[in-house]
């Protein structure tokens, strides 16, 4: 593993315990394959960031460490299955034991992120001893932690773990970054944001996967609008 520059950690649940907020709109299969190209588009970005050392995922989801091995990735099993915060502590021992200085966690959801949006992240935290937050569009939620060196701070995911992540940090006089990133904190978890992910100009996996299931179609049908706020985003 490379010691100079911060790795990308992705923790990932199995294709079929995804999505499960999307079931009043898709069928578990279609949930599945939505899982399937939010990564494909999520992997599509990180190919093209040339200033991150590595990607370790932590998944025990056959479909995604298929997709994980084609990209290079390395790979950590979840045994324990004990959740998000878990998985991101596995990896972050795994990574320090391997004198790597720091990492960024990049969920498999967010099909919209850019390889310049993973970039800033990674290189705010290159020679910094420190945490950078990165906020779901709410607000509360982090939907990206970057930290340095990996085991500073246990991660603390969850409800209002915005502000989890920033009172254990000032507890012990961490100094924390607070960036917001438009394709970092837009995460699919509802029919809305589905409506949104459809014309978002880089989540192009996702999008076709969706003209082919007639989801613009239906919505229409049902007098939505599929529009987009992200039409601007590169």
């Amino acid at each position: 593993m490379s010691d100079q520059l911060p790795w990308v950690v992705m923790p990932l649940k199995p294709a079929r315990q995804a999505n499960s907020r999307l079931s009043s709109v898709l069928k578990p299969a279609e949930r599945e394959q939505l899982f399937e190209v939010m990564l494909l588009d999520v992997l599509s970005a990180l190919q093209e960031v040339g200033r991150i050392g590595g990607i370790l995922a932590v998944t025990r989801c056959p479909l995604a460490r298929r997709h994980l091995r084609r990209a290079g990735a390395h790979l950590l099993d979840d045994p324990d299955r004990r959740g998000l915060n878990a998985a991101v502590s596995r990896a972050a021992s795994a990574l320090e034991t391997q004198g790597v200085p720091g990492f960024l966690t990049v969920p498999g959801d967010i099909p919209g992120v850019s390889p310049l949006e993973i970039d800033r992240v990674a290189q705010s935290i290159k020679g910094f001893a420190g945490l950078t937050l990165v906020p779901a569009a709410d607000g509360q939620g982090t939907n990206c932690l970057a930290m340095s060196p990996p085991k500073l701070l246990p991660p603390l995911f969850g409800p209002g773990s915005v502000d989890a992540h920033t009172r254990a940090a000032a507890g012990q006089n961490i100094e924390v970054r607070l960036v917001a990133l438009p394709g970092f904190g837009f995460d699919v978890d509802t029919p809305e944001d589905l409506r949104q992910v459809h014309q978002h100009p880089r989540a192009r996996q996702t999008a076709s996967f969706l003209d082919s299931i007639g989801f613009a179609e239906h919505y229409t049908r049902l007098g939505q609008d599929v529009g987009s706020d992200f039409a601007a985003i590169g």
